[in-house]
């Protein structure tokens, strides 16, 4: 049975293998100030993923979706 510790968020960005791997990268201009992304810690080809799009709020595409589907 695979187990490890389970850490909070403040654990998790002081680990030596996570801030080695910089798996958390700062996403300028965001409406967050300070806000970090989670890099995925695979990639495919040797390159890794890109972040494109922010996270959406709450409701910010219901208008949308709700025409598409009349």
């Amino acid at each position: 049975m695979p187990c490890s510790p389970i850490n909070d968020i403040a654990r998790v960005f002081a680990d030596p293998q996570v801030n080695a791997t910089a798996m958390f990268k700062p996403v300028e201009g965001y409406r967050i100030p300070g806000f970090q992304a989670l890099d995925p810690p695979v990639g495919i080809n040797g390159e890794k993923a890109l972040l494109r799009n922010m996270p959406t709020r709450l409701g910010e595409h219901t208008d949308e979706v709700l025409q598409r589907i009349g």
